[in-house]
């Protein structure tokens, strides 16, 4: 949680990461529970699986979708366990 980067937009809850670094101990303690139930079933919630998703223009015409890139805003804690994982040796 500490890797995560302040002052980004939240995702469809609307918890921003600055909510889950007050109290990084108890949601770790909370997300390792999670995480591991995601393992053992294979995939992860349905609200983990919630994302805003958006078209941002790029350049020519607007007309045109190829000019249109997507942004995705998943929820806060469904990048926490690709994150900490990515982070062990």
């Amino acid at each position: 949680m500490k890797h995560t980067d302040r002052g980004k937009s939240p995702g469809p809850d609307g918890l921003p990461a600055e909510y889950y670094q007050l109290f990084p101990a108890k949601w770790a303690q909370v997300l390792e529970l999670v995480y591991a139930a995601q393992f053992r079933l294979g995939r992860m919630s349905k609200f983990q699986r919630r994302a805003y998703i958006s078209l941002l223009f790029k350049k020519g015409s607007r007309l045109e979708p190829k000019n249109y890139r997507p942004l995705t805003l998943p929820n806060q804690d469904a990048k926490f366990g690709p994150k900490s994982i990515g982070l062990l040796p």
